[in-house]
């Protein structure tokens, strides 16, 4: 049994003051302030911040059963004294384990309160529900809870902001009013909870700050929680953990608003005495009744726009994008049949035409459908942005932009957790402890942005802060120590080429492991997943202004533009966006310089010639790079240009996955079916340069890509 963060000393005197107080209470001839004066210690014992539950709310249930004996005039006496025991006994096998506790009383019943059980671990459960009006309830529970959290925020920069609170509000009395007509006890108890907590704040009886205002952000997490254990569809399901706790604290709160109505309760929670008098004032309640508000009749409209559209399940979704793309790949086929036979007459070659306008209109359409917007994804990273920096003991302030830029649902999805590893350590590594900003010259409180937006056919996302940079000597120092670098090759590595060192696995500059972060581990995850998205990133770092990480993402994953060429006799794609331009090279342009390989002279630039038949593993047609065409293309920081043989048009393929002995291969980011039926290798320009800078400047050959290759070939013969 933990006893959590509460101050042990200070919860003894609290214990005390409640047995001195029920010693008074059976002696006065004042019976009333006895009373009065007993809730208030109990209230203040069930108040004191990190109070396990086992003690919290016997507390708070004594102090309502004194409360409900001013009102009513009934005798409680006895139930109260049995709180009181409890209360006693349990906050004794808290702070004193090793000695033994006063004798309970055997407890007379154990079946569940609420709605809720209570195995023998002490975990409380919760049953599900097959009502079929479960997951309407689901999805538009979630959206009022992601709107509470957002409205949340907001509330977290200006706490005065009335619009805002009386948002959360109105989400958490809807998630209740549907709870109660589901008959979803537990939620909503909960929820009743929060609402009457979130009351108090609009009527000005409490300041959602400090404390209250992190139980607010708890609150939301554990009615997700619940949420999520509903969706399940398990017949019954563990409550979050800290349910009971919190459950307690919103309690707690919202009695000490209620008892001292207008007054305001201080963020730290702190024992609260009750003046003399009758506590006969009714416990604050919203007024509004327990099933959902009805709309108003201002609201029509809105209903009217809600008949216009139509929920589709993701899976039907996916599977019409699936179908489209059959559809791409027939169209394709069609045209392609056409071009190469002569007999056909025009009519047939405009009703062709025809067809092709359509289905890549109606592609575009299907992809369409699943783009999905940004700010679910940027409201998560404000969250986690402040939890981290909470736990890290640092004054951040998050900003974002281009948050209704939007991505495929597939790419959003997978973008999470490379996110989440970026700003992670971006808190925790990025900006500075408010002292040695101070010391910097800097605001104490600094600032990380996230921002989006679109450039060239690919979004592109920038988190960047404002913290102390990155330290190039101690990621050097790291990388030769693990064996990455000589001492040399250290010396002449430019900034670039530095930075991206972090990718490595295991390597990392931290100075002591945190919860957050330190091991090493987290930022070669990031780079993977964003290389399986097809995408890249960057990085730009300035010692002591901060650092900038630019992640470069398609905008789906289904279809895209390709550029089809020809190696060594065979069809391969490259991704159009990939490629800035194309040329065939003049003599003079191209150079051999020894120990390097080819280089390219155009513009002022000096870019690497990376020959595909080489890192393919075959003979290529064009032996004298004047022979063949260059693809000039960046990424990972570089310029190069890859050497094919030939061009054979643009095209929309639909992207095939790979097995899995082919999805290990650097440089191939899947397959496709070509218009003539063959399949070709998607190729991945950063991937292929990355294998030929691996050969430390010169183009190699990859046994994976070979490997892959001959594969190829014997799918297509």
């Amino acid at each position: 049994m933990s006893t959590g963060s509460f101050s042990a000393p200070e919860a003894r005197a609290l214990l005390e003051r409640v047995l001195s107080a029920r010693s008074a209470s059976s002696s006065t001839d004042d019976a009333v302030a006895a009373a009065a004066e007993l809730r208030a210690s109990l209230q203040g014992l069930a108040l004191l911040e990190g109070m396990p539950a086992e003690v919290a709310r016997p507390a708070m249930a004594a102090a309502r059963l004194l409360k409900n004996q001013g009102s009513d005039g009934a005798d409680v006496g006895d139930e109260v004294e049995a709180a009181v025991d409890e209360v006693s006994s349990a906050l004794a096998r808290l702070l004193d384990p090793e000695e033994p506790a006063e004798p309970e009383e055997p407890e007379e019943h154990t079946e569940p309160k609420d709605g809720a059980e209570a195995p023998a671990d002490g975990v409380e459960t919760m049953e599900g529900t097959s009502d079929p009006l479960l997951a309407e309830f689901l999805e538009e529970a979630t959206e009022h809870l992601s709107s509470a959290e957002e409205k949340l925020l907001d509330l977290a920069e200006a706490p005065g902001d009335g619009d805002a609170l009386n948002s959360v509000f109105r989400s958490v009395h809807t998630v209740k009013g549907g709870a109660g007509i589901l008959d979803l006890e537990p939620l909503l108890r909960f929820a009743h909870s929060a609402e009457s907590m979130l009351d108090l704040a609009r009527e000005g009886a409490i300041r959602l700050e400090g404390h209250p205002l992190d139980l607010c952000f708890e609150a939301l997490d554990i009615l997700s929680s619940i949420l999520e254990g509903l969706a399940s569809g398990a017949e019954s399901f563990a409550l979050p953990p800290r349910y009971g706790d919190a459950l307690a604290q919103l309690d707690a709160i919202a009695d000490v608003g209620d008892q001292a109505p207008g007054a305001e309760v201080e963020a730290t929670p702190a024992p609260m005495p009750v003046p003399p008098g009758p506590p006969s004032e009714p416990q604050a309640a919203p007024s509004e009744p327990e099933a959902p508000p009805v709309a108003p009749p201002e609201a029509k409209p809105r209903r009217r726009t809600d008949a216009a559209s139509v929920k589709v399940a993701t899976q039907r979704l996916d599977s019409m994008v699936d179908l489209v793309g059959e559809l791409v790949i027939t169209t394709a086929m069609v045209q392609q049949g056409a071009s190469e036979s002569s007999g056909l007459g025009a009519d047939l070659y405009r009703t062709i035409s025809h067809l092709s306008k359509v289905t890549t209109e109606l592609q575009h359409m299907a992809m369409s459908m699943r783009m999905v917007p940004l700010k679910q994804t940027f409201q998560r990273a404000a969250r986690l942005v402040r939890d981290v920096a909470s736990k890290c003991g640092k004054s951040i302030r998050f900003e974002s932009a281009g948050e209704d830029t939007e991505l495929d649902r597939n790419v959003v999805e997978r973008l999470g957790d490379p996110l989440i590893h970026m700003l992670r350590n971006a808190v925790d590594h990025g900006v500075e402890d408010p002292d040695a900003r101070e010391a910097a010259g800097k605001p104490r409180t600094g600032t990380i942005r996230l921002e989006a937006y679109h450039e060239s056919g690919r979004v592109v996302i920038v988190l960047s802060d404002d913290g102390g940079g990155m330290n190039r000597d101690r990621i050097l120092a790291k990388a030769v120590a693990s064996g990455l670098l000589t001492e040399s090759q250290a010396a002449a590595m430019p900034d670039s080429e530095v930075w991206h060192l972090i990718f490595h696995p295991g390597l990392s500059t931290a100075q002591t492991v945190s919860s957050v972060s330190g091991r090493g581990v987290g930022m070669d995850v990031v780079r993977k997943n964003i290389e399986a998205l097809r995408g890249s990133i960057d990085i730009e770092s300035e010692p002591g202004a901060g650092s900038r990480m630019v992640i470069r993402l398609p905008l789906t994953l289904a279809i895209i533009d390709a550029m089809v060429v020809h190696v060594c006799g065979r069809p391969y794609i490259l991704p159009t966006l990939t490629i800035q331009s194309f040329l065939r090279p003049a003599p003079e342009d191209v150079q051999t310089v020894q120990g390097r390989g080819e280089i390219l002279t155009i513009r002022d630039q000096v870019l690497p010639i990376y020959r595909l038949a080489e890192l393919l593993g075959c003979d290529g047609e064009a032996s004298d790079a004047t022979e063949g065409l260059l693809a000039l293309t960046s990424g990972d920081g570089h310029d190069y240009a890859l050497l094919v043989d030939d061009l054979r048009g643009q095209q929309q393929v639909v992207i095939k996955s790979l097995g899995s002995k082919s999805k290990s291969s650097a440089g191939i980011s899947g397959a496709a079916i070509l218009g003539d039926g063959t399949v070709g290798l998607i190729l991945d320009p950063v991937g292929l340069a990355r294998v030929a800078l691996s050969g430390r400047g010169r183009a190699r050959r990859s046994p994976a890509l070979a490997s892959a290759m001959h594969a190829h070939a014997d799918s297509d013969s």
